[in-house]
């Protein structure tokens, strides 16, 4: 039997060789269906976390996801793209707002299972639609590489760093396994990333690294909101994983929650920066 942190590595390295190698595809096809699965999949893992046992629920819920995505896939109006972008991040600004609130005791999640999956379908969807967008965008296959690595990357560097030497907890109530030396090496990881892609990027304006730095920074505390944020609504209902799809991971939500508040945010800073990247 393989050890849980083996058991971690060969599904990220596995999981890592299929996102990359369908990114470089240069796709847009692949890259949504790779996306829309991930989605459709993590949206079957919400019905757990929203209370949602009929089979009507079960099949209803994915099917309203997947068709929403299909709908925008073939619908696409680069007019609204900067509007769902910004939506996107308010959006996420609120589930900092119930994170913050349930580690004080005060939580706001609602009981109703339709509310939770309203909740549901305004996390999910932004982060399709996003990466979707920044795909089709110039360089979009260089920044969403760059976009997963990053997100990979400050993960990595808050298990490790926080398995290590964690000694104080991030968000006790919400998540008792986070630390803030797990959080401040994630920051670093971001930072030190930022300054890579600069020098490879030929970026050499100081005003623009420290823009790039920034994004970076804030790209890496939303991936923790959205972590924390999936970690809130598993244990309001007492899971510890949103399913077993995953070994060594959990669910796919346990695996890609960072990225669905950190998208939104990632790309509606590169539509800030423009022309200076």
């Amino acid at each position: 039997m393989l050890a849980g942190l083996e058991k971690r590595l060969i599904t990220a390295l596995v999981l890592g060789l299929i996102v990359i190698g369908i990114t470089l595809s240069g796709s847009v096809l692949l890259f949504s269906l790779l996306l829309a699965l991930f989605i459709s999949l993590g949206a079957w893992e919400w019905l757990g976390l929203s209370r949602v046992s009929s089979r009507t629920g079960k099949t209803v819920f994915p099917a309203a996801v997947l068709l929403s995505m299909l709908f925008f896939y073939l619908f696409h109006a680069p007019v609204w793209d900067n509007y769902l972008t910004l939506g996107g991040v308010l959006v996420w600004c609120l589930g900092f707002v119930m994170v913050i609130t349930y580690q004080l005791g005060r939580p706001l999640i609602p009981d109703l299972p339709f509310m939770r999956l309203v909740i549901g379908v305004i996390i999910l969807l932004p982060a399709w639609i996003n990466l979707f967008v920044l795909y089709n965008g110039e360089n979009g296959i260089e920044r969403v590489l760059l976009f997963f690595i990053l997100i990979w990357l400050v993960d990595s560097s808050a298990y490790f760093v926080g398995s290590s030497i964690g000694r104080h907890q991030l968000a006790s109530k919400v998540s008792p396994g986070k630390s803030w030396e797990g959080f401040w090496g994630a920051m670093v990881a971001a930072i030190l990333l930022a300054f890579a892609y600069s020098s490879y990027a030929g970026i050499y304006d100081s005003d623009t690294r420290i823009w790039l730095v920034i994004l970076f920074m804030i790209t890496m505390v939303f991936s923790v909101i959205g972590d924390l944020f999936i970690s809130m609504f598993k244990r309001s209902v007492h899971l510890k994983d949103t399913s077993s799809l995953l070994p060594g991971h959990g669910g796919v939500l346990d695996r890609v929650d960072s990225l669905l508040a950190a998208a939104p945010v990632y790309v509606f800073g590169f539509n800030l920066l423009g022309d200076r990247l």
